[in-house]
């Protein structure tokens, strides 16, 4: 496979460089793919797993590094590379995206699906999936030449709409469909996400639903009185307020019908009565707010459990 150079003008074409051929083109290769990291320096991707650093100051161009630098028949294209200079040194760095079928255990099936499973693995086989995968490689330029120094792995479930590294080789910046992974680094290990937990505090209210209307239930001092207690209702949003405290406020997960809201202060709680405009499910009451709790069975508010 041969590069060639056009001047913008058409008068000639000129042979710059013939790609080395490590591999056969077969079917499922993928195109060539080049991008320019400076003014005499290029990255090449043959699409049969090599990746090539070239040197482009003269004609022909020559060969500076060359490597199947993911693995034996792992190929790949180029997203992005950028080309840093680093304590008196050059560091090269490329994310190369590839494709990686990942396998997955499955251990729970029931006996109707087992029934009814076509083309699916038995308990204790794998399944697998095909994945995204971006290859972030670093090169750094040494007297003996160009030597691979760091390699990281990031695995993306849904597509890679956008990538692109900064200018200083520190970060790159991706859009895809699903959250992605960091799966390994060569220079240090990479920690799982610690599970994210819940504060352990009691509900700020509580609240029960039908088809028709919402109940909320805030605790109160025994000494409110009506006087202490201020509530806005639109169709859209609800503020309640005591002693000019927000207790609650904001929009509403779905739409009310604000001219019927009832509301009432007794047992040391404000209750509160809001009509459904449809007779949907909530699956809060303000958008955004995690505070409440809701009561499923009637018999707790009516024992006053925990409220």
């Amino acid at each position: 496979m041969t590069l060639i150079h056009m001047s913008l003008t058409l008068e000639g074409v000129h042979q710059v460089w013939e790609i080395p051929s490590n591999e056969s083109r077969v079917p499922g290769h993928w195109n060539v793919c080049l991008q320019f990291v400076s003014q005499d320096l290029c990255v090449l991707s043959d699409g049969a797993g090599t990746l090539h650093v070239v040197n482009t100051h003269n004609v022909p161009w020559t060969v500076e590094y060359s490597s199947e630098v993911l693995g034996k028949g792992s190929i790949f294209s180029i997203l992005d590379s950028v080309l840093c200079d680093s304590n008196d040194s050059q560091v090269l760095h490329t994310c190369l995206l590839s494709v990686q079928e990942v396998k997955e255990e499955t251990t729970d099936e029931s006996e109707d699906k087992k029934k009814n499973r076509t083309k699916r693995p038995l308990d204790g086989e794998s399944s697998s999936k095909l994945v995204n995968v971006i290859n972030w490689i670093s090169l750094h330029r040494t007297e003996q030449g160009w030597c691979l120094k760091r390699q990281r792995q990031i695995h993306v479930p849904g597509v890679v709409h956008y990538l692109a590294l900064n200018k200083l080789g520190s970060a790159l910046y991706l859009l895809a469909d699903k959250s992605f992974t960091f799966v390994s680094d060569s220079e240090k290990q990479i920690l799982p996400p610690e599970p994210k937990s819940k504060p352990n505090q009691e509900p700020a209210y509580f609240w029960q639903q039908t088809n028709q209307d919402v109940t909320l239930w805030f605790p109160m001092n025994s000494d409110v009185t009506k006087g202490d207690v201020n509530i806005s209702v639109t169709n859209a949003d609800i503020r309640v307020t005591c002693r000019d405290k927000d207790l609650l406020s904001g929009n509403t997960v779905q739409t009310i019908d604000a001219n019927l809201t009832t509301w009432k202060i007794e047992k040391d709680r404000l209750e509160i009565v809001l009509q459904k405009s449809s007779p949907v499910p909530w699956t809060g009451i303000v958008r955004g707010d995690e505070r409440g709790e809701e009561i499923l069975d009637p018999q707790l508010v009516e024992e006053g459990v925990n409220i």
